[in-house]
């Protein structure tokens, strides 16, 4: 009888954490997007959206893929031919008749295509010319929309950012953090958890680690543990986005211990 009774015990608490369980995820908005799954959605926009490949494209063949660092992004490299020169739509136009080879890099994030560069002179997404003067870098920041319940606060997500060609980057992109996000990124949930009006005293790269030393407004009147490893996550990922910087130090005119407490 008493074994009988343990068991009804342990099989009724099992069923509440179940249940408990099945409300958690019904609220909350997880999106599942495999290697698999983003390479087809990266074919598929491809086939039926790049301004260069729907218009004479043909041949599209995966040359590489990686898994990028942030949650469910991967990088796709195809390549393919083109009948005629140029990019994009060129409907109109006096064309070349030579057969072009072409290399398009996308990436995406839960199957969702956030950047085409075709011979990275092509903005397939905004449909047009790379300026040679300028470069393309990241930053990062949060998203209500993307993450509404918040569930992992190291979680960021990157934005592009057409800025200056600059031999200093880093710097750069870290600058470009600051200025937070645009009303058109805020409207598509995007946010910051760094103080506006932070400025870098000074960034350097040795031995693959970036050090980079913010002024005391970064930890202004910030709190919550939350909120520290948000604006940590922002500042590593958007350093991180260069193949030379493996590792960030964070320091706030010169002090690296008792920062940034919640």
């Amino acid at each position: 009888m008493l074994k009988r009774n343990i068991l009804l015990i342990v099989g009724f608490i099992v069923i509440i954490v179940l249940i408990v369980v099945i409300i958690i995820l019904s609220q909350q908005k997880i999106v599942i997007c495999d290697q698999s799954q983003a390479q087809t959605s990266a074919e598929n926009w491809v086939k039926n959206s790049s301004p260069t490949y729907k218009f004479d494209g043909s041949g599209l063949k995966l040359q590489s893929a990686k898994t990028l660092e942030c949650i469910n992004c991967y990088q796709f490299i195809f390549e393919f031919k083109s009948e005629q020169a140029g990019y994009g739509d060129r409907s109109g136009q006096v064309l070349a008749q030579v057969i072009t080879p072409h290399i398009m890099v996308v990436n995406t994030q839960n199957c969702t295509i956030v950047k085409a560069m075709t011979d990275g002179q092509y903005d397939e997404i905004n449909r047009g010319q790379v300026d040679e003067g300028k470069m393309t870098i990241k930053v990062f920041f949060g998203n209500s929309q993307k993450d509404p319940q918040t569930n992992d606060c190291n979680v960021v997500y990157s934005v592009d950012r057409l800025i200056d060609k600059t031999v200093e980057t880093a710097k750069a992109s870290l600058e470009q953090l600051l200025l937070g996000p645009t009303d058109t990124e805020k409207e598509e949930g995007y946010l910051t958890s760094i103080n506006t009006g932070v400025k870098i005293n000074s960034i350097k790269i040795e031995n693959s680690v970036a050090k980079v030393d913010f002024d005391e407004k970064l930890e202004e009147q910030v709190g919550g543990s939350c909120r520290i490893a948000a604006i940590r996550a922002q500042i590593t990922q958007t350093l991180k986005q260069f193949s030379t910087i493996e590792d960030v130090l964070i320091s706030i005119n010169g002090r690296t211990e008792d920062i940034l407490q919640p």
